[in-house]
């Protein structure tokens, strides 16, 4: 049977969302292009670590679940399946939280990549218009 290994910690994984959300967040000049090509390049490759957190994070919540199902269900007997999830999921609410930050910060890193690429283009064309 496979084992994973090289997982995250916990605490790692938020330092990394925390240090990411500061960068994705900070104004730039948009008008650079040396600056725009320098962000592009540190947004790809934060988009390949808040995937790998993203897996990461998805592992550990999953790790508390199933450690938590079992004596859930014995604890439980007379619970609905609904209220016995609502139960799990509360249990692993703070991982929940990681693995939503991670995905959003992921899709953020997308959008902003894709918005550089435009700004490149933009003053590519800029650029070759004042050559004329």
């Amino acid at each position: 049977m496979y084992k994973v290994k090289h997982i995250m910690p916990l605490s790692e994984i938020q330092d990394n969302l925390l240090e990411i959300q500061e960068f994705i967040s900070i104004d730039y000049d948009a008008d650079n292009g040396h600056e725009v090509i320098d962000r592009a390049k540190k947004i790809e490759q934060y988009m390949a670590l808040t995937g790998k957190m993203l897996a990461d994070a998805k592992f550990h919540k999953d790790e508390v679940y199933q450690s938590n199902f079992v004596n859930a269900i014995k604890s439980n007997t007379n619970a609905s399946p609904s209220t016995l999830n609502k139960y799990l999921d509360s249990l692993v609410r703070d991982y929940q939280y990681l693995v939503d930050w991670c995905d959003r910060l992921n899709r953020t890193c997308t959008h902003q990549l894709d918005f550089s690429r435009t700004l490149i283009s933009k003053l590519k064309a800029e650029m070759q218009h004042i050559q004329g």
